[in-house]
């Protein structure tokens, strides 16, 4: 039913998925006129039901939600909460919604949540290296308040990545698999330089390998976390 599901406004509801036959059905019944509102999976928005099916002239449509309460940004079934996908969070609601989730793993989380988060995490991390180099100078390495900054932002960081991935119908794991792979990458890196160069003789391969893996992997994640989330509940909410 995927490529034949449209959801229809009736009043103030959103119903649906319902089959191209039903909303036919609904169009003979004079439930659905010209101007009531439909949508299916590849559209941009909200459409009137006349661009899309032979609407009577005499069929009366159903009361329709006042437009003017609705905001100015345009509709699109994926951010509505009512079909499971992650609402859009404003820059200032990601931060504060992934602090209040600081560690739960467990639902979806939209792109605006999770970039906003990101970038809201960039520009404090250079503010607080900025910071640390103002007061303890660039050349001592100390940057203790960057580093209370990573300590603080690590866990809702990675829980609003795994909520993330939720939200485009993955597993949280592929996380956990990166992070594998970045420790295994360390600690190769830290063999080879406690063997010098008989260490790197015997563990260069390996080390290619798993650096080949952690920038294939990263791409892939970078790609996934991109992704829109699924306009309807999936198996993570």
């Amino acid at each position: 039913m995927a490529g034949d599901a449209w959801y229809y406004v009736n009043g103030e509801a959103r119903i649906g998925p319902v089959e191209k036959a039903e909303i036919l059905r609904l169009v003979d019944a004079g439930q659905i006129g010209g101007s009531t509102l439909v949508w299916r999976e590849g559209l941009d928005g909200w459409e009137e039901a006349s661009a899309h099916f032979p609407v009577a002239a005499s069929a009366s449509p159903p009361p329709m939600p006042n437009r003017s309460a609705q905001p100015s940004v345009q509709f699109r079934p994926e951010h509505d909460t009512m079909y499971g996908a992650a609402p859009p969070r404003e820059f200032f609601e990601a931060v504060q919604v992934c602090f209040n989730k600081f560690a739960v793993f467990s639902g979806r989380a939209s792109r605006s949540e999770f970039w906003y988060f990101q970038l809201a995490a960039f520009l404090a991390g250079l503010a607080t290296g900025i910071l640390d180099t103002a007061l303890f100078g660039s050349a001592s390495g100390f940057s203790p308040i960057n580093t209370i900054l990573s300590l603080a932002i690590l866990l809702p960081s990675l829980s609003v990545s795994v909520r993330r991935l939720h939200d485009t119908g993955r597993s949280g794991w592929w996380i956990g698999g990166f992070y594998i792979l970045i420790g295994g990458l360390a600690a190769v890196i830290g063999i080879i330089g406690a063997g010098g160069d008989n260490g790197f003789n015997n563990m260069g391969a390996l080390l290619g390998l798993l650096g080949i893996a952690v920038l294939v992997l990263s791409i892939v994640m970078i790609v996934f976390l991109a992704q829109k989330g699924e306009p309807r509940p999936n198996r993570f909410g």
